[in-house]
């Protein structure tokens, strides 16, 4: 986990798709304008923003983006609209690391990967390569429990860089 503490705690770029409010025109045909945009979490700070072309989405935007950012050494996070195998070859190619979210929706990749952490589930998660942290809080009358489960590299059921392929 420390490994990973330290990734978050470097170079993190955030990455994520926003429709801007109050930018549609119904009436006269226009959608709203949507752009893709890189935080740089420790700094606060916007690095840029590109717009999606008209008749897109942030997927064929997110390239775009990655092209003007000095990504050596940085953690690129993305929610699942950036979830492509595509754009996480090109973040490593660029010199990063990635992390993504995966949804019900990507089916076998999500398919594979639950697979993959119930198989560890029984060794609560221990074993070379897996790193585990759970904290539990009591707060506004509830009692709430979150674990972050990190496999730096899955190897045996899914194989790094094997996942969601058919």
């Amino acid at each position: 986990m420390t490994a990973w503490y330290n990734k978050l705690t470097g170079k993190h770029l955030a990455i994520d798709g926003k429709a801007l409010c109050g930018s549609a025109c119904p009436s006269k045909g226009f959608r709203p304008l949507h752009l893709v945009n890189v935080w740089a979490t420790q700094a606060n700070l916007c690095l840029g923003l590109v717009a999606c072309d008209e008749h897109s989405n942030e997927i064929t935007a997110i390239p775009r983006l990655l092209e003007l950012l000095d990504l050596e050494g940085a953690l690129v996070s993305f929610d699942a609209g950036g979830c492509q195998k595509k754009i996480a070859e090109q973040v490593i190619d660029l010199g990063g690391d990635y992390l993504m979210v995966v949804k019900k929706n990507q089916g076998t990749l999500y398919e594979q990967i639950e697979a993959y952490f119930q198989s560890k589930f029984g060794a609560d998660f221990k074993g070379p390569g897996m790193s585990c942290y759970t904290k539990a809080e009591h707060g506004h009358g509830r009692q709430e429990k979150r674990m972050v489960v990190v496999a730096e590299e899955p190897r045996g059921d899914c194989r790094a860089g094997e996942l969601g392929r058919s």
